[in-house]
């Protein structure tokens, strides 16, 4: 062990330090037209989104290789991810004004 002793008593003081820092950091994101957090912009997982858009999850995958339906996909993995808003948004893409 190293002669610098571990001492845990001012960790209340740096943990609000640092949460005051991250606030600060999000406000000033939060101001920036490109980047806005939606507290209801959940992210789903394929069978979420399924549920989600009343599509089968085969029909969503034939999407996706179509990139027809928005997705997100991290490097290296195959697990698909969607974002409700996203989502939404792309479903009401699709609706069409009816004649009278």
């Amino acid at each position: 062990m190293s002669d610098a002793e571990i001492k845990f008593d001012p960790l209340p003081t740096i943990v609000s330090e640092i949460r005051e820092k991250v606030d600060s950091i999000l406000n000033l994101l939060g101001n920036h037209p490109n980047f806005q957090i939606d507290p209801n912009d959940d992210i789903l997982t394929i069978d979420q989104a399924s549920e989600f858009t009343s599509l089968a999850k085969q029909t969503i995958y034939q999407l996706v290789s179509e990139r027809r339906i928005p997705y997100s996909k991290r490097k290296g993995t195959k697990r698909l991810y969607f974002s409700r808003n996203e989502l939404r948004e792309w479903m009401l893409s699709g609706h069409r004004k009816v004649r009278n």
